[in-house]
């Protein structure tokens, strides 16, 4: 079970069903849609895909980023070889992946502050039209 931890200001706790309304309105913001545009956008999809998530019975794991209180994004991670199809489109042996949405309109570079630095780009061989384009990846 993972608890809320707090780094000065910052909150990072397991999504809840009670979070459903404002990750339906994050989905739906243009800025959201131009990376997770195959995401669901009805409140009944949304349900679908992330209450097994929320339940812990997905094996992706989703958090609630907050900032003073405040929900600002999620953050998910899990494990490439519970998803076959992404697993062979990646083709890194043993990789996790790590996505984040924030809320309100912000770009990569929250990634490159924390740390995080651009390794290559390339495209995947993928059928879901989210993956579109050319894909960074971060060690």
């Amino acid at each position: 079970m993972f608890n809320a931890v707090d780094r000065g200001g910052v909150t990072i706790r397991p999504l809840s069903r009670d979070d459903f309304p404002l990750l339906h309105r994050w989905l739906a913001m243009p800025h959201v849609q131009a990376w997770w545009g195959s995401e669901p956008v009805a409140p009944a999809d949304v349900e679908r895909k992330y209450g097994p998530r929320a339940d812990g019975t997905d094996p992706t794991r989703v958090f609630v980023i907050e900032l003073a209180g405040q929900p600002v994004g999620i953050i998910q991670c899990y494990r490439h070889a519970e998803y076959a199809d992404w697993d062979r489109a990646v083709g890194i042996p043993a990789a996790a992946g790590i996505d984040y949405l924030v809320g309100e309109p912000a770009s990569r570079r929250a990634l490159e502050k924390a740390g995080f630095r651009l390794v290559v780009e390339r495209q995947l061989d993928s059928d879901d039209p989210s993956d579109a384009g050319s894909a960074p990846s971060t060690p």
